[in-house]
């Protein structure tokens, strides 16, 4: 008994061979996925999107973000210099004439107060690094300086 194999297999290779003897005038009237994607065209269902929709899905095709190394190496190289990272939930009022303020950060399951030596300079919540180093944090602010805080448990 002989079994045909493929069958499926040499209809799609005739349409990809007839697919190579399109014209350029074809391929102008041919919806944009189809031109980009002329395999998946039908089995997807993309000639259910209008031009519009099949010109955006390109797009997001092409804005796909490229996987990056960069943020994964500055992560181990700060943590290796000791630095770890921290979370500023916000601030607390302690003065209120003075308008003197005091951070409020988790490390470690932790809740810290903070309190800048030199120029106040508040941050937004988020993630930051910091070197701890007992009682004396460094955190790498955004503009990249370093700002030393005097750090206070909270009980």
């Amino acid at each position: 008994m002989r079994r045909i194999f493929g069958l499926g297999s040499a209809v799609a290779a005739a349409v990809v061979i007839v697919s190579g003897i399109i014209s350029a005038d074809e391929q102008a009237t041919r919806a944009p996925l189809q031109q980009v994607m002329p395999e998946q065209y039908e089995t997807y269902g993309l000639y259910k999107l209008n031009d519009v929709e099949q010109e955006q899905l390109i797009e997001s095709f092409a804005l796909a973000p490229v996987p990056s190394f960069m943020d994964g190496s500055a992560a181990r190289y700060l943590e290796k210099q000791g630095y770890r990272p921290i979370r500023i939930i916000g601030a607390v009022v302690v003065n209120e004439v003075f308008e003197e303020r005091l951070l409020l950060a988790v490390h470690d399951y932790e809740l810290v107060t903070l309190d800048p030596i030199g120029e106040p300079f508040m941050l937004e919540p988020g993630r930051y690094w910091a070197k701890t180093t007992g009682t004396s944090w460094e955190i790498i602010y955004p503009d990249g300086s370093e700002v030393t805080h005097w750090m206070r448990e909270l009980r």
